[in-house]
C-alpha cells in the first residue's frame, strides 16, 4: 500500500480546504457541522472512502494493464463549444478523409453546450481493444443505471469537443500513421474516434463502435484522450 506521511497528508488536506467552494455547502440546513462534531470517527470514515473513490476512479481511467498516463503533471483543455459541429461535417479539420460511417451508423449526432473541459493523454501499453482498456463490461452497458455505463458516459466528448482538441492540440495527436482515439456518444451509441496523419501530413478521422473487438497493437503508441474523472 502506497502511503504518505504526515507533512504529505496535511499538504493534501490544506489544497482541499483552499479549493473547496465552502459558500456553496449549506451547513446549517444540513446540520453538517454538528454532525462532524458529534461522529468523528464516522465522518472520517466517510471521508476516506471519498478519497479511495478518488484513487479507485483514477486508477479506471489509466486502465492500469493497458493505459498510462503521459501527462502526469500538465493538463490541457478544450475551449468551450455550443455542441453544433459533427465530424462528418468538419473537412476543413480532416482533409485527409472522413469516414462515411459517422453517417451510415448514425455516428453523427450533435452535442450540447459544454464549458472549458481538461483532456488527459493516455498511451496504450498493451495490446487491447476498447473494452478491455477501460474495464469495461458490454453487459453492463444496457442500461443507463449500472455503473460501467455511468462511468464510460463520463469518459466521452461531443464531437465538436474532439474537433476543438484536434484544432488546439494538433501536437499531442499521435503521428507516423498511428492514431489517437476520442470516445463520444451519438443516438445513445458509444463510439471511438480514431484520428491519424496520412502520409502528406493530412488528417483522417474514421469511426468505430466502441464494443469493435478488434485488437490495438501497442508497439504503436496509440494513444486515448479522455476527460478526467472526478
Amino acid at each position: 500500500m502506497g502511503q504518505i506521511s504526515t507533512d504529505q497528508s496535511q499538504e493534501v488536506m490544506a489544497t482541499l480546504m483552499a479549493n473547496t467552494s465552502w459558500s456553496l455547502i449549506d451547513f446549517e440546513e444540513a446540520e453538517l457541522q454538528d454532525a462532524i462534531l458529534r461522529n468523528p470517527l464516522e465522518a472520517g470514515k466517510k471521508f476516506t472512502d471519498f478519497l479511495n473513490n478518488i484513487a479507485k476512479n483514477q486508477r479506471q481511467v489509466c486502465g492500469n494493464d493497458y493505459l498510462r498516463c503521459i501527462l502526469n503533471k500538465e493538463s490541457l483543455t478544450i475551449p468551450a463549444c455550443d455542441g453544433a459541429r459533427i465530424i462528418a461535417n468538419a473537412k476543413n479539420v480532416f482533409p485527409g478523409y472522413i469516414d462515411d460511417n459517422f453517417r451510415k451508423l448514425k455516428a453523427d449526432e450533435a452535442g450540447t453546450k459544454t464549458l472549458d473541459t481538461v483532456a488527459h493523454v493516455f498511451e496504450l501499453t498493451r495490446k487491447a481493444n476498447f473494452v478491455k482498456m477501460f474495464n469495461i463490461k458490454i453487459s453492463n452497458l444496457t442500461h443507463a443505471g449500472l455503473s460501467d455505463f455511468k462511468r464510460l458516459n463520463k469518459m466521452i466528448y461531443t464531437q465538436d469537443q474532439i474537433i476543438g482538441f484536434v484544432e488546439s492540440h494538433r501536437n499531442w495527436l499521435r503521428t507516423d500513421g498511428h492514431a489517437t482515439f476520442f470516445l463520444f456518444k451519438s443516438y445513445g451509441n458509444f463510439f471511438v474516434a480514431v484520428i491519424n496523419f496520412s502520409f502528406s501530413g493530412r488528417l483522417k478521422v474514421s469511426v468505430v463502435r466502441f464494443w469493435h473487438s478488434l485488437e490495438w497493437s501497442a508497439r504503436a503508441g496509440h494513444r486515448v484522450v479522455v476527460p478526467w474523472l472526478v
